[in-house]
């Protein structure tokens, strides 16, 4: 597994984790997640502010598609079962 594999494995897993702490009311900006976060920094750099950035504008893109009726790749090929877990690893794909 290269750097590149690893960093996006931990930033798709953190975003899992920060998505699994909204649905259980949990404290956003907790210290577990800002360490979890500082760690991905921390190896990553700004390539992984980066990598995010690009991630949160896919997503706003899918959420425009949908609310505009326009059709996208990621519904497609969700048929229906378009869940937030879901559609993070649709776009991000290691």
């Amino acid at each position: 597994e290269d750097n590149s594999t690893g960093i996006a494995l931990s930033v798709k897993q953190y975003l899992l984790d920060v998505l699994d702490d909204d649905k259980n009311d949990r404290e956003k900006y907790s210290q577990s997640r800002l360490d979890q976060g500082q760690e991905i920094l921390d190896k990553a750099g700004a390539s992984a502010l980066y990598f995010m950035a690009d991630i949160a504008t896919q997503l706003s893109i899918v959420a425009s598609a949908q609310i505009n009726g326009i059709p996208n790749n990621v519904e497609a090929e969700l048929r229906g079962a378009a869940t937030p877990e879901n559609i993070i690893n649709k776009v991000i794909k290691i």
